[in-house]
């Protein structure tokens, strides 16, 4: 438990110079908050009174540690293009993106891991091959090119999956499947590619060591040795499985985008746009909050799959 507050305390500054960033960067973006509420034929009377009311006029620092403290005790602000608390729209757009990066974590355990152990298994055949060009390829294809795609030959040419939307879980599990199945494809055929890659690294480590060699040496099946390697690269999957998840939040700004998901990403974009600062800082937040406890759990579970490293 003292470790798990440990652990807290030290995101903490994490947090505040993640927010610290994106909130200067936010001013540097030219535009006015004040037109954008008011609109461009706005008399200047108008729109003084709005940066007044807003307090756009006070100090960077004043309006970052105002911002700040009420982030603290929950109150994200009201959008200023829309005049929905932001807490709401994050909490109606949450779900989407969370389920879309869900499914392409799924989809890298599912098929990247497995791969990544046979062609580690099976060093310098056919099969280590083929999953090696396959990873080259995976990681450098963009994923909006990969999404265009999935959309032309399984959406529009064959129709078996739809090409633009999300539906929910609460649409029932085969339909959501199938607004899910190409956005987490196109989202997670990198993370796949780097499982696999990574995975592989961590076998063949591994199967090179002197505990691996005095297994097979005293006749035990493959089986049996691969549960032990195994065990031993479970470090390494935890460990690329944190960094992929931290990635596909930031990624799916564009598969939102690409397939109409109506998610985080397509809300900070349309944000941005538009100038609505609390917006921008709130989903930011949520993002880096997302990504500091993913790191957390993959810290928390090194304690458990290493006796090592909790003593």
């Amino acid at each position: 438990m003292r470790y798990i507050v440990q652990r807290l305390l030290a995101l903490v500054p994490t947090i505040v110079l993640a927010t610290l960033v994106v909130f200067l960067m936010m001013k540097l973006i030219p535009g006015d908050p004040a037109t954008v509420i008011a609109g461009e034929y706005a008399t200047e009377e108008t729109l003084a009174e709005i940066r007044e009311e807003l307090r756009l006029n006070d100090p960077l620092p004043a309006q970052y540690a105002r911002w700040a403290g009420d982030a603290v005790r929950g109150d994200l602000g009201d959008s200023l293009s829309s005049q929905q608390t932001v807490r709401d729209a994050i909490a109606a757009r949450l779900p989407a993106t969370l389920h879309v990066v869900a499914a392409a974590l799924l989809l890298s355990l599912l098929i990247g891991v497995p791969l990544g152990f046979i062609a580690g298994w099976r060093a310098d055949t056919k099969i280590d091959a083929a999953v090696r060009w396959f990873s080259t390829i995976g990681i450098g294809a963009p994923n909006f090119w990969i999404g265009m795609l999935l959309v032309t030959f399984f959406a529009l040419r064959l129709g078996w999956f739809p090409a633009i939307g999300y539906r929910g879980i609460t649409s029932g599990p085969w339909e959501a499947a199938r607004y899910l199945l190409l956005p987490a494809i196109a989202l997670g055929a990198a993370s796949i590619a780097e499982m696999a890659r990574q995975t592989r690294s961590a076998v063949l480590d591994v199967r090179n060591l002197d505990f691996v060699r005095t297994l097979r040496s005293v006749g035990l099946p493959d089986r049996t040795v691969l549960h032990h390697v195994a065990k031993n690269a479970g470090l390494t999957i935890v460990t690329v499985l944190g960094l992929q998840a931290s990635r596909l939040l930031g990624a799916t700004v564009i598969v939102e985008a690409v397939f109409g998901i109506p998610g985080l990403g397509s809300l900070v974009v349309d944000a941005v746009g538009q100038r609505d600062y609390p917006v921008v800082q709130g989903v930011v937040l949520v993002m880096a909050l997302m990504v500091l406890l993913v790191n957390l759990v993959v810290d928390l579970s090194y304690r458990f799959l290493d006796p090592r490293i909790r003593r």
